[in-house]
């Protein structure tokens, strides 16, 4: 597929620009995989200019031909600029900078952090690594920081990790990586799993990686634990890291659970604290499911919270709210009767019922038949 990279510009005040940096052809949409996987990202130096990198899938039209390179670009000169970070050999089909993320040092120097994956001839995974490259003159100096998982993986091997990357600069101009490793199975149906949360930093020459947050092992399509989407900052006053996951539960094919978890480093222990939630919504349930005229939605609230349950069809379109507002901790009994908001009856299809509270939201699939 054919992609333009566009920024949108504010050039002055409440006027915004819209130009055109360049074309390629991205990344193979993965949705089933991970989205996250696809991503570009930028940065702003303190001169106002950009920095920006993003993959670029080439011999795109053919798959059997293609491979990976990863680009930086910025327009520190006035126009914008590209270079190559990482190429990899062609015919080879090998993955470049998944999960790629940029941050600048305290100097404007850009730095990468990044997954590569090595595939065999067939085009399947045989590896994935978490590496990190520095700009250094006209030339990218690239380090390897983990080539291993740490209790998180599938049938294809312990040599998967890198997921998620997210790169950040501290007070002491140290980087620090957030990451997940990969579950790769090519058996059973969990083939591509990012689980557990780990953190690496730089200390002196070396670079020191700990585990944050252990996840069990996938079972299954439908009975997995996992991280979606992983952030991490520096807070500079105080020398403390905070990272932030949100997690997805996978119950069974018609419930989910996405909440998030957020850890605090003590820059003086260098150990991070789970900074629990107080407020968790149990699993929901409804009844009857499938259903004709009504169903009784059914959840359970721990402490005092504010809680929104809305209704969603198929297409993610809101469809009704049935509640919003606070609830003291209980068991909950709220009742749809088949009607958007103008009160409506809709039509047979599949729904969804959201409850939300606190950063959670959890989510049951409903089938309603007439």
């Amino acid at each position: 597929m054919r992609w333009s990279w566009q920024a949108w510009v504010n050039v002055r005040e409440s006027i915004w620009e819209k130009e055109s940096i360049d074309r390629y052809h991205t990344l193979y949409t993965m949705d089933e995989y991970s989205k996250m996987l696809n991503r570009q990202d930028i940065q702003v130096d303190q001169n106002g200019k950009a920095h920006i990198i993003y993959n670029e899938q080439a011999n795109g039209e053919d798959w059997s031909r293609s491979y990976d390179i990863l680009h930086y670009g910025t327009n520190q000169t006035g126009e914008w600029s590209y270079e190559t970070v990482i190429e990899c050999e062609q015919h080879t089909r090998c993955s470049a900078g998944w999960y790629s993320s940029l941050a600048l040092d305290n100097n404007n120097i850009p730095h990468i952090s990044c997954c590569n994956i090595s595939r065999v001839t067939t085009g399947s995974a045989s590896n994935g690594k978490l590496i990190y490259l520095s700009k250094n003159e006209n030339n990218w100096i690239q380090d390897t920081v983990c080539e291993n998982d740490d209790g998180y993986y599938g049938s294809d091997g312990r040599r998967y990790t890198g997921g998620l990357t997210h790169l950040i600069f501290d007070e002491n101009n140290s980087p620090g990586i957030v990451f997940s490793d990969i579950a790769s199975s090519h058996s059973g149906t969990n083939y591509f799993n990012l689980g557990n949360i780990r953190y690496a930093y730089k200390k002196d020459q070396d670079w020191i990686i700990n585990k944050i947050h252990q996840h069990p092992l996938p079972n299954g399509r439908y009975n997995a634990t996992e991280i979606y989407d992983l952030c991490v900052m520096s807070n500079r006053n105080n020398g403390t890291i905070h990272i932030i996951g949100q997690q997805l539960q996978v119950f069974d094919p018609e419930s989910y659970l996405f909440s998030l978890v957020h850890y605090q480093m003590n820059s003086e222990t260098q150990i991070f604290h789970d900074q629990k939630q107080d407020n968790r919504i149990h699993k929901i349930s409804n009844f009857p499911n499938p259903f004709h005229e009504e169903t009784t939605i059914t959840f359970t609230i721990e402490s005092n919270t504010h809680t929104r349950l809305t209704i969603y069809n198929s297409e993610g379109k809101l469809i009704k709210t049935i509640f919003n507002g606070i609830k003291p901790p209980g068991i909950y009994y709220e009742t749809w009767d088949g009607t958007d908001k103008n009160d409506m009856k809709v039509s047979s299809g599949v729904y969804f019922c959201s409850i939300s509270a606190n950063g959670i939201i959890t989510t049951k699939r409903m089938l309603l038949l007439k």
